[in-house]
């Protein structure tokens, strides 16, 4: 139960750093004019990151309710 709270957290933490990061070169690539080029890279870089650390979070989370159905299912099938 601890694991997963820690886990849980460390999965808001990383999600937050990549949504600020995306957040913080956007920004600059509007604001700096000369290297504006860059800075959108690395934005578009920061997106595909958190869209795919979400979505390897969503696959592990459903692999762990299904082990906690199958689980379930043995207790109750003796």
């Amino acid at each position: 139960m601890k694991d997963s709270e820690e886990n849980k957290k460390n999965t808001l933490k990383t999600e937050f750093i990549f949504q600020i990061g995306f957040i913080v070169f956007v920004l600059l690539g509007a604001f700096m004019k000369e290297i504006s080029w860059v800075f959108w890279i690395f934005a578009c870089i920061c997106a595909l990151c958190w869209v795919v650390f979400v979505q390897k979070e969503k696959v592990k989370e459903e692999k762990e309710k299904k082990a906690e159905k199958e689980k379930k299912a043995e207790k109750e099938a003796p």
